[in-house]
């Protein structure tokens, strides 16, 4: 299920108060700044850097550390080399201390890096040029380890790197300057909001990372809009979307799901099992979401077509192909992007007249052009084509169908949040857990 981010926060600071609610009790200063709205509206929430002598400062003991991950949600009025959060002694001179800075560049740039006593800047990863500009709210996150360094950019991996041996050691992290909005030397100060900058002493998953991200923006809000069918399969079949599409299993036994749920998955045996999901959802807009493990038997994944139009999804070794059929013809795709080992998620968009597009875990793999207009043959049947036998081995969980297009944005949401377990089962009433 989803991840207990408390675990391992160690600094969770409120912009208004300066109250640390990590429990690490955390005490932070401000020199300068001026309360103000923060993303959301919210007044007092976010405090405003002047770019000159504006900045909040503390101590934070990093003692022990086998990870970092360092986060900043911001807004830039102006593009120059500013530092976001520092820790360490580097900058204020102490022998033998390291610090590590999390930095957007002149040049949009962000990087996390660390500074030797000497100034010695050891760049641990980079992001391309250009990716921070001026007057949008951004949620940056770094994160470290003895051996590696990733950046994100709003919940989404842009660079990551192999830390060299001897590059950087926690160890000289030790009961250090804590700066927010500047350097420790009172250099390279932001001028912009910052509203949040919560710290880890762990290295954070892809997972736990986009989590984070949705927690913080709320990005998951209206990803359900639309919906039209979605199918838990917690002990049965049933629509849970409230439209009363509940499937109609034949053969299908129920399974252990991806988070070791039992009765929480279809299983279905590539002889003769299938779900028939009882409607066409043959809308000019849709998009099909389905998380699926294969097995040995691979064939038709979903269908609502035989011999003339629908849509036909399809699966082998290589990962997923399909088509649809429309007045025009057959319209096909073939990815050659391989499942990964156990669950996958697949998603597929249809916007009649204009394209297809399917995604596999997360990332947009192909897209088509379409022309014609198509009227879906029968029902969308799962693991099997209709009236066919061309049938699937493999287990399925967490069906959705929506009456519109999913964005690229809303489906790398999905995936995370999903596979985290952050709104799963029901995006009605999220459901959280602790796995660690």
């Amino acid at each position: 299920m989803a991840k207990d981010l408390s675990y391992g926060r160690v600094l969770d600071l409120d912009m208004e108060t300066l109250q640390d609610y990590s429990g690490n009790a955390v005490s932070v200063t401000a020199t300068g700044t001026t309360l103000t709205t923060d993303d959301d509206g919210r007044l007092n929430k976010a405090r405003d850097f002047n770019g000159s002598s504006d900045k909040l400062y503390g101590t934070l003991d990093v003692t022990g550390y086998s990870g970092l991950t360092v986060c900043a949600l911001f807004k830039l009025d102006t593009l120059a080399t500013v530092v976001l959060v520092n820790f360490g002694d580097a900058v204020n001179g102490t022998t033998g201390k390291d610090a590590i800075e999390l930095t957007i560049t002149s040049t949009g740039t962000i990087y996390i890096q660390a500074l030797s006593p000497s100034y010695t800047a050891r760049k641990l990863a980079q992001t391309a040029t250009s990716t921070i500009t001026t007057g949008v709210w951004y949620y940056v996150t770094g994160t470290v380890t003895p051996t590696t360094a990733s950046i994100y950019l709003n919940g989404i991996l842009k660079a990551t790197n192999t830390v060299s041996a001897g590059t950087f050691a926690f160890n000289q992290l030790t009961n250090t300057a804590l700066t927010i909005g500047a350097r420790a030397d009172n250099t390279q100060y932001v001028n912009g909001i910052i509203v949040k900058t919560p710290v880890w002493n762990r290295a954070l998953s892809a997972t736990e990372v986009y989590q984070d991200y949705a927690d913080v923006k709320h990005n998951y809000q209206g990803l359900f809009d639309g919906l039209v069918a979605g199918y838990d399969f917690r002990g049965d079949a049933k629509d849970f979307s409230g439209n009363g599409y509940n499937g109609t299993v034949a053969g299908a036994t129920l399974t252990t799901d991806q988070f070791g749920m039992a009765n929480s998955a279809y299983s279905f045996d590539g002889i003769d099992d299938y779900i028939d999901c009882g409607n066409k959802f043959d809308y000019t807009q849709r998009t099909y979401s389905i998380w699926f493990k294969p097995g040995t038997t691979l064939s038709v994944l979903a269908s609502s077509r035989n011999t003339t139009q629908g849509v036909d999804l399809w699966a082998d070794t290589s990962g997923v192909f399909g088509r649809v059929v429309t007045s025009t013809g057959v319209i096909s795709f073939a990815t050659g992007s391989a499942f990964i080992s156990g669950w996958n998620h697949i998603v597929f968009t249809y916007n009649e007249g204009v394209e297809m597009k399917y995604y596999l875990n997360g990332v947009l793999r192909e897209t088509k052009s379409i022309t014609g207009t198509m009227t879906d043959q029968y029902n969308l049947f799962l693991a099997r084509r209709p009236s066919s036998a061309d049938w699937t081995e493999g287990d399925y969980d967490f069906i959705n169908v929506w009456s519109r297009i999913l964005t690229a944005d809303e489906v790398m949401a999905l995936y995370y949040l999903t596979k985290s377990g952050y709104i799963y089962p029901y995006p009605q009433n999220r459901e959280s857990g602790i796995t660690q």
